[in-house]
């Protein structure tokens, strides 16, 4: 009984310290993704890169004037950028697929971030319908007789 108990102690321990290993390792909020699900005809949506910052080893703030900026898709096919201004501009959908939009600030000194969105871009709403036919083996139509229409009464004759 005390080696069962012995057992599951340290089974319950090894569990909370592999659980603190992992959390140690888990990313923070820096460069979390974003997937964005989509339909192909949805209206134009505008971005932005929110405000840039940089600060050296000693944590003093550092001018970002000479970064560079891009935003690119991984497949314009599906999602297309167009950018007005290095950090402004708009995202256009178009066929059925996925996509990764990755906005890239560089340094000067080489130092780089990089933001992601993944998008899901699936089919529109039903804008037409055609076709249907509906068909019944062994039988044919009879052509549709067309009626004479009834002629407007200053046409019709008088009777005596």
């Amino acid at each position: 009984m005390i080696y069962l108990l012995a057992g599951v102690l340290v089974g319950a321990l090894l569990r909370h310290w592999i659980e603190i290993e992992l959390r140690k390792h888990q990313p923070d909020n820096e460069g979390v993704e974003f997937m964005y699900i989509v339909k192909d005809d949805h209206e134009d949506v505008e971005y932005r890169i929110g405000e840039v910052t940089a600060q050296d080893a000693e944590g003093n703030a550092v001018d970002v004037a000479g970064m560079n900026v891009s935003v690119v898709s991984s497949d314009p096919a599906v999602v297309k950028v167009t950018s007005r201004t290095p950090t402004e501009g708009k995202l256009s959908f178009g066929k059925p697929g996925n996509a990764t939009v990755a906005a890239t600030i560089n340094a000067p000194s080489g130092q780089q971030i990089v933001r992601t969105a993944n998008f899901v871009v699936t089919t529109g709403d039903v804008a037409l319908i055609a076709g249907g036919n509906l068909e019944i083996d062994g039988l044919t139509e009879a052509p549709e007789v067309p009626s004479i229409p009834d002629a407007p009464a200053d046409e019709v004759g008088e009777t005596v």
